[in-house]
């Protein structure tokens, strides 16, 4: 796999001079702080919601990007603004049996972006960037986030927002 020359960092907090490794929790307990990135500018669009997985759930199908909310966090998301930073990937190294693979990039120093995208709704740009958008109920959430196939039979039959 050939290493992209730039990877994107999305963030809820704008005007950020230096992305800083942080304490995660959601891949390997036993990691170190990092700084994550991706080649992908819409997965980092997503992600600079600060999406908070007891409310939402990413994923891709296909070449597809999706995010499923919880509907109490509707006004939330379709309130929110965040940034995506522009990173240089030198400092950067991909686990493909890690996370979501080849579109997750870490690194462990702290990195200053080339520049950044601010963006007053990140809803709309997550239309712009064609990332499917589903608003579900609790109950359909927990039967998304239970299923084998990540919820791919399920939103198959649901219409995502325009």
């Amino acid at each position: 796999m050939r290493k992209p020359k730039i990877l994107y960092h999305g963030s809820p907090r704008n005007r950020l001079k230096n992305i800083k490794p942080q304490k995660q929790t959601f891949r390997d307990k036993g990691e170190p702080p990092l700084v994550f990135a991706t080649p992908s500018l819409p997965l980092a669009v997503i992600f600079a919601t600060g999406l908070l997985s007891n409310w939402a759930q990413i994923g891709c199908f296909g070449k597809r990007f999706y995010m499923v909310i919880k509907n109490n966090q509707k006004l939330k998301i379709k309130r929110s603004n965040g940034s995506v930073y522009i990173l240089e990937s030198k400092n950067f190294s991909c686990d493909l049996q890690k996370g979501m693979g080849s579109y997750e990039w870490f690194g462990k120093k702290q990195t200053k972006p080339i520049k950044s995208i601010f963006y007053p709704s990140l809803f709309n740009a997550m239309i712009k960037n064609k990332i499917n958008i589903y608003f579900v109920d609790n109950k359909m959430f927990q039967e998304i986030k239970k299923s084998k196939d990540h919820g791919y039979k399920i939103l198959q039959k649901l219409s995502p927002e325009k």
